[in-house]
């Protein structure tokens, strides 16, 4: 079953940015890299959620990303009924309000808009796994019940066919938190993805609308995949009152994911400048600090968006970074706005203003060497 696009979602939040409705005048401007982006969600027997998972081709259409989700992701909401702040899984939302009403909310938890959602049972999955081939598992550490269920034993390699796949994924019981499947949903799309190496099929080139699973899971397995689960937590029990099956996913950590392999989809709901943010320190710079990029990004972001500004592109390698932070900026006035405050978010910072911008983005910013001290310098003044 497919479902209506919600690509919408996406391009309204960007358009109601203050930002976007500011960009400048007579600027070159380069486009954020195009990808598709598809998301699958996979019934079990009862005809509920079981796993879901989104898949993300690389620009050029070879290769690309699945971001396996747990369907018991879930929006915090007010609860009318019980006066109190709620949460509303995904999987609840399937249940009470139907396909169309998961797709939209599936966009909201994850702050990403997809191209097409669309839905499958287990022999259709089976089908359309067909491309993979057989997979080697190295089954994971499962909860007893998982594993009673699935019939696998953790520790244990097996060998297993699409159909045998298609199984697993669609797999679930009332009596199991979704969350219990999860580390067996990315092994195994981590096995797929280790199946298909540097690709195990011919792409063809066409850069036409892929309008299908079927037509993007064939491009997929035509280059390089990347699996990305993103980490999630249990809502505490007064987030929580009625003790629903549920997850919080981490969206500093989403935006970081997002915009890295689909910074084009990504939306910016908040009232404030639109960013791209780069952290390139080398293993050498970031040694003393006991971080990695991924952790320095998703710092800055999560900052970000508590000052109701957006992130939508984010790159992040070890190439090294300058001494100084700099902000690329394409309009004075905003490069007056940034110079008056925005040091307390990056410290010392450059702004440079720049004769070609990235589309939708108001500021580059590329984090200097002098930014980690900085950071230092403020966690421990927060932990003073």
């Amino acid at each position: 079953m497919l479902i209506a696009a919600t690509a919408t979602f996406g391009a309204m939040t960007l358009a109601d940015s203050q930002a976007g409705r500011d960009a400048a005048a007579g600027i070159a401007e380069v486009s954020l890299p195009v990808t598709t982006v598809a998301t699958m969600v996979v019934l079990d027997r009862a005809g509920a959620p079981a796993s879901m998972a989104i898949v993300v081709l690389s620009p050029d259409g070879r290769g690309g990303n699945v971001i396996p989700v747990p369907v018991s992701a879930a929006d915090a909401v007010f609860n009318l009924a019980l006066e109190v702040e709620d949460v509303l899984p995904l999987a609840e939302t399937w249940e009470l309000f139907g396909a169309e009403e998961f797709a939209l909310q599936s966009s909201e938890v994850l702050g990403l808009a997809s191209d097409f959602v669309e839905v499958v049972e287990a022999d259709r999955l089976g089908e359309l796994l067909g491309v993979f081939g057989s997979i080697e598992l190295d089954v994971p550490d499962l909860s007893a019940d998982v594993a009673r269920v699935t019939g696998l034993a953790p520790g244990v390699r097996v060998v297993l066919e699409p159909e045998e796949v298609a199984r697993l994924l669609s797999t679930s019981s009332p009596q199991i938190p979704n969350r219990e499947f999860v580390p067996l949903h990315s092994a195994i799309w981590e096995a797929l993805a280790g199946r298909v190496g540097p690709g195990i099929v011919t792409a063809s080139g066409d850069r036409a609308v892929l309008e299908s699973l079927e037509m993007v899971l064939a491009q997929l397995v035509a280059g390089q995949v990347g699996v990305r689960a993103p980490t999630f937590s249990v809502p505490e029990a007064r987030a929580n009152p009625r003790q629903v099956d549920a997850v919080i996913l981490d969206v500093a950590e989403l935006i970081v994911i997002f915009g890295q392999i689909a910074p084009a989809n990504v939306a910016a709901p908040n009232p404030s400048f639109i960013f791209r943010v780069e952290s390139t320190f080398s293993e050498q710079q970031l040694a003393p600090y006991g971080v990695n990029n991924a952790d320095i990004a998703r710092e800055l972001v999560q900052i970000l968006l508590f000052l109701q500004s957006n992130v939508i592109s984010v790159y992040t390698s070890d190439e090294g970074a300058p001494p100084t932070t700099v902000g690329l900026v394409a309009r004075d006035a905003a490069i007056e706005t940034l110079a008056q405050n925005w040091s307390l978010v990056f410290g010392a910072i450059d702004l440079v203003p720049t004769a070609e911008v990235i589309a939708q983005v108001d500021v580059t910013v590329i984090l200097g060497e002098d930014y980690l001290e900085f950071r230092q310098q403020r966690l421990e003044q927060d932990s003073s």
